[in-house]
């Protein structure tokens, strides 16, 4: 992890948010797309993907991770997950306070196990 920490350049205690923001099983990319888009721009040479047809587009997956990345380490309050929620789905059209709580549900999924587990190995394996 310390690597990882490193190529981001993020501190780990912002990886819970880091993770929740890619999308995951709980707070999935697809309800995350229009954040993603907001954080390359207009400008961005990829913008013109966006929108094709009325299907959803992605931006690809490693200008996703480093825009996120951006977005956590520049986060100045990390425990007001309020005022992250409202700055992320600000340009949510649908189902946003939904998004809220799955949003807060996913960084406690990641809290959870990011937590370093005390490990008692079983008696028959003690030296």
């Amino acid at each position: 992890m310390h690597e990882v920490a490193k190529q981001l350049d993020l501190n780990p205690n912002r990886f819970p948010i880091f993770a929740a923001l890619l999308g995951n099983h709980i707070l999935p990319d697809e309800d995350l797309a229009s954040f993603h888009w907001s954080l390359l721009g207009p400008e961005h040479p990829l913008a013109s993907l966006k929108v094709r047809a009325h299907q959803l587009v992605l931006p690809p997956c490693d200008v996703v991770i480093k825009a996120v990345a951006d977005y956590v380490r520049n986060i100045q309050d990390t425990s007001d997950l309020d005022a992250i929620a409202k700055d992320v789905f600000q340009h949510s059209q649908s189902r946003t306070d939904d998004k809220v709580i799955r949003f807060k549900r996913a960084i406690g999924y990641y809290s959870a196990t990011s937590k370093p587990m005390s490990f008692h190995p079983p008696h028959y394996l003690e030296v």
